[in-house]
């Protein structure tokens, strides 16, 4: 009997991860320090990704905090976490669910 080779499935490898950018902003100091209202805060989270490279592929997941007291900012802050991950095996046609959804999970945790 000659040996058969299966044939691969679907490959999911994490290459880097890695913060790809970082901001705090204070616009608002030293004046917003004395302000006794509660600020309110806005917390948003959005996610990208892209191909860099045949099966090689940057996702980046990006939290963005703004506190305001009123119509002032008093501080922002955004950070960017982003990964470099090879996927083989898998169509361009399939990997939206991919880069939108597990990429960004695994940057999350």
């Amino acid at each position: 009997m000659a040996d058969q080779q299966l044939p691969a499935g679907p490959t999911f490898k994490i290459e880097k991860v890695y913060v790809k950018d970082l901001s705090l902003e204070n616009p608002g100091a030293p004046q917003s320090f004395t302000i006794q209202t509660a600020p309110s805060v806005e917390v948003s989270l959005r996610s990208r990704g892209e191909q860099i490279e045949e099966n090689l592929f940057e996702c980046v997941l990006t939290i963005t905090v703004t506190a305001k007291s009123g119509d002032k900012t008093l501080f922002l802050v955004e950070a960017a976490q982003a990964g470099v991950f090879r996927i083989e095996g898998v169509p361009l046609s399939d990997m939206q669910p991919i880069l939108g959804i597990h990429c960004p999970n695994v940057l999350f945790t």
